[in-house]
């Protein structure tokens, strides 16, 4: 059973955790959560390399899915799991006493998302949506004496419930449609039932709910009150693993959908646009760090559906791509959002001028913003660059011309918010003396790495390019 290791693990790793939330309740165990994270990066790396020359799996009932391209991205889940318990320990904002049960919660939220880059049953999806999305919703909530935490889950609850309800809808209709709930089975019967109405409502009712998972326009209410108001280290979360995982399985799916289905090309090329200009036009108004970033990331949620698209029509070069930046997006984000957990004022807030000076307060921390910055905005020769370049040839290879154009427009308009916040770093003097930042060696070392990462990578990206390739060749044709 190694292809199922992962996620056996980080079921056990939930359970252990609600033991510990009853037997030691408000201990800190930062670094064994940790540790344990790094045995589950091993764990995924060994059953992602046993899988490169394995066939794909089919599990339980055909309704799970095991493959190299499954296994990727939960190997990307669980780093990105890790990334995130290193900003834990210094966030002061958690509630002291909810520590074993804050560890619960992210790993219950891992295992509903790998679950979610193998399902192959739309019911298996819906219970993979709902287990991420209740810890997500508990998540947001546990943050200390702060009023915006409680009606910032309380909005997520909500809209959240009403988008599982939307997308189970959506499931019904398709299952009413094909008598299946098998999502081979469904796409299989999809070029017949194109031009269907009952057919068209039941796909957009579907991804309607991932695209709520996503934050793409018009289903992203939730994501800037959100991130403002929970904690800097689940807004990281929110803003980088949880939407590794919807590409993954939009990505599935897709690739078992013809080409023929015309009204997923209209759709997503309108949700690109659409998440692509507002969100890039209102991050520029933002004065508040956090709420750029979910507008921000609602932008660039419009330029992996480019990729998506180019997955449609392109095949392998499109899934590469896409691949690729989403994995670059989760670094380049989190990094973001770990400047912002250091640069918080007393209030827990993340203004823009509470980066006012940085360089002379932390220039480790400076120069990680920045280059965060620059690789979010793609500029050369930053590994986000290669990333915006690689899904736009792709796009404009596969006809998407206008699309490119109005992706390259953006990237444009979002240079200006990225480089004011370089500006307040470097230039804006603080209106009072602020102190000077001092990092533990876990921290120093992770900027160091994460800098690295985003100037060298897209030099050497064939190696992601290549696993891409194959992950993609491996998903098989409909009904596999």
């Amino acid at each position: 059973m190694i292809d199922v290791a992962p996620e056996a693990y980080v079921l056990g790793l939930a359970v252990f955790w609600l033991i510990v939330s009853v037997v030691r309740p408000g201990r800190d165990c930062t670094w064994l959560a940790i540790v344990l994270g790094l045995v589950g990066i091993w764990i995924t790396w060994e059953s992602s390399f046993r899988f490169g020359v394995m066939s794909p799996q089919i599990r339980f009932y055909q309704a799970y899915r095991v493959d190299l391209f499954s296994q990727g991205f939960k190997l990307l889940l669980m780093i990105g799991y890790v990334l995130i318990l290193n900003l834990h320990k210094s966030d002061r904002s958690l509630v002291k006493r909810s520590q074993a049960e804050y560890q619960f919660l992210l790993a219950a939220a891992l295992f509903g998302m790998m679950m979610l880059t193998s399902v192959y049953d739309l019911l298996v999806l819906y219970l993979a949506m709902e287990t991420t999305s209740y810890s997500l919703y508990v998540l947001c909530v546990l943050r200390r004496r702060v009023t915006e935490s409680t009606e910032a889950g309380l909005k997520y609850v909500l809209i959240g419930a009403v988008s599982s309800a939307v997308m189970l809808f959506g499931i019904s209709y398709l299952y009413g449609l094909t008598g299946t709930t098998s999502i081979p089975g469904v796409m299989s019967r999809s070029a017949d039932l194109v031009n269907t109405p009952g057919f068209v409502l039941g796909m957009f009712l579907l991804f309607s709910g991932l695209f709520f998972k996503l934050a793409a326009f018009p289903f992203h209410f939730w994501a800037p009150d959100v991130y403002e108001g929970t904690s800097n280290q689940v807004a990281a979360y929110l803003g980088t693993v949880s939407k590794v995982a919807a590409t993954a399985f939009i990505l599935r799916v897709v690739s078992m959908m013809p080409k023929a289905a015309e009204v997923m090309n209209v759709a997503l090329y309108v949700v690109a646009i659409a998440s692509m200009t507002y969100g890039n036009f209102v991050a520029i108004r933002q004065t508040d760090m956090k709420r750029m970033l979910a507008y921000s990331g609602i932008g660039h949620i419009g330029y992996l559906m480019v990729g998506v698209l180019a997955a449609i029509n392109m095949g392998e070069s499109g899934y590469t791509a896409t691949i690729y930046y989403t994995g670059m997006y989760m670094i380049m984000n989190f990094a973001a959002f770990m400047v912002v957990h250091a640069c918080v004022d007393e209030s827990g807030r993340a203004l823009i001028r509470n980066f006012n000076d940085l360089y002379r307060r932390s220039p480790l921390l400076c120069a990680t913003l920045v280059v965060s910055m620059f690789t979010l905005g793609g500029i050369p020769p930053m590994a986000g660059f290669f990333g915006k370049l690689y899904l736009f040839m792709t796009a404009f290879k596969g006809g998407f011309v206008w699309l490119v154009v109005v992706g390259l427009l953006n990237s444009f308009v979002s240079l200006y918010y990225y480089l004011r916040v370089c500006k307040a770093a470097f230039m804006d003097p603080p209106a009072a003396p602020m102190p000077e930042i001092r990092l533990e060696p876990r921290r120093a070392a992770l900027c160091i790495i994460l800098i690295a990462y985003m100037v060298l990578f897209g030099f050497f990206s064939n190696a992601v390019d290549n696993y891409a390739a194959l992950a993609r060749s491996l998903l098989g044709p409909i009904g596999v």
